[in-house]
């Protein structure tokens, strides 16, 4: 089934990526079937022309021994037997060897679980899973790549050389394709896990959360890496706070349409990185990979930044724009932005602060697409949350208008 032309619109079929490269797999599937065949049929002509003249020479053997029986130079007993024996040989039928019909039964096998998978999960979550992301691109492309090279191109040069092929290579072929099988399975089986990690809630549509590129606010170049989006409708107002012991489990939810599921585990815990993004054996370490959508983070464990004040707090000009300077509260409620002891004021600035933001609350921001959330915007339900397109940017975005320098 080409799944590609499950959708009539060109604009929009260009975007059902999964939709497409799954097409291409089963494709590759049934032509690795029919080469098979030709092969196959290509070494029988080969065996039945070799065969066929053997027969035309014991054809005329035996012409040349009736011709001598006529003269009374052979027994006819001798030819009989002769005849029988060459006639038994030509009635014996080619029989299947096992690995020919391994392969047809793993190649239909491995068709018809790949197309079962994808209808399935089509069904249960609609266009959207159609459409996939990179991470599910890549994988599937890497799939498509491994069984040309291993089986389509072994049929080809089999064809084309006229050599038949052996029982071992019968063998590549099933330990290729089976592979390839398998991790088509596991990359639409893990799309499948991150939309459904992703599918919000059922709620009004008044307020349904829409990835707009805004315009821009600014025209300096520190502003070029952020734009906006609107946020979840704003919490009822709270007369308490409760204060928060040390390692509790957040009750803040973030929006899992937002978050990668590993941003939001560290969000809601307080846990603290993976071992296996902290340790290493290099002296320095430039980037962390996250353990779920393994997005390459181009921080280290061990990075940190000091934000801080370079004036008072902007009087009005900051209430024009969709955020504002965080209270103390919420850098109470943050392990990762952490406020530093005052220094010395002076006449002109005497609300001068620093905090200090660790890589950890960098990797906790990061989106399935590969940009960076400000939980800060979301945590507090503003009407705009800062998404932006990398970690310069959101620290950029934190230093301006929520530390309010």
């Amino acid at each position: 089934m080409n799944y590609a032309n499950m959708i009539e619109e060109k604009h929009l079929k260009k975007g059902f990526i999964v939709a497409t490269l799954i097409s291409t797999i089963v494709g590759t599937l049934t032509t690795s079937m029919t080469l098979h065949d030709k092969v196959q049929e290509k070494r029988d002509k080969k065996k039945q022309k070799a065969l066929d003249a053997k027969q035309t020479g014991e054809i005329e053997k035996l012409r040349k021994r009736v011709d001598a029986l006529k003269s009374g130079n052979e027994s006819g007993d001798e030819t009989e037997s002769t005849g029988s024996r060459s006639k038994s040989r030509n009635r014996r039928p080619r029989r299947r060897s096992l690995a020919e019909d391994d392969f047809v039964y793993e190649s239909r096998r491995s068709r018809a679980m790949i197309e079962r998978m994808y209808e399935d999960h089509l069904m249960r979550a609609g266009d959207r899973y159609a459409t996939g992301d990179i991470i599910t691109e890549n994988r599937l492309q890497k799939q498509i790549i491994q069984i040309q090279q291993t089986v389509i191109n072994v049929l080809q040069e089999a064809l084309y050389s006229g050599r038949g092929l052996t029982e071992i290579d019968q063998r590549r072929l099933i330990a290729a394709q089976s592979a390839a099988r398998d991790g088509s399975l596991d990359a639409l089986e893990d799309h499948y896990a991150r939309i459904s990690t992703r599918q919000r809630r059922e709620i009004l549509p008044d307020h349904t959360t829409q990835r707009l590129l805004l315009p821009q606010t600014s025209t300096g170049n520190a502003e070029r890496s952020t734009h906006y989006l609107p946020s979840k409708p704003l919490p009822a107002p709270t007369t308490l706070r409760p204060h928060r012991p040390p390692h509790s489990t957040r009750s803040y939810s973030p929006d899992p349409a937002l978050f990668c599921p590993y941003s939001i585990h560290l969000q809601t815990t307080s846990q603290p990185l993976a071992p296996s993004l902290t340790t290493t054996t290099e002296p320095t370490e430039s980037s962390i990979t996250c353990p779920h959508c393994h997005l390459l983070i181009p921080v280290s464990a061990r990075d940190y930044w000091i934000l801080s004040t370079s004036g008072p707090t902007p009087p009005s000009s900051s209430s024009a724009h969709p955020h504002h300077p965080i209270s103390e509260e919420a850098y109470e409620d943050d392990d990762d932005f952490i406020p530093l002891p005052a220094t010395a004021a002076s006449p002109a600035y005497p609300r001068n602060r620093q905090w200090k933001l660790t890589a950890r609350f960098l990797v906790k921001s990061h989106t399935p697409e590969g940009k960076f959330a400000c939980a800060f915007c979301e945590r507090e339900g503003r009407r705009y949350v800062c998404v932006a397109r990398s970690v310069e940017g959101l620290v950029r975005h934190l230093g301006r208008w929520h530390v309010g320098g």
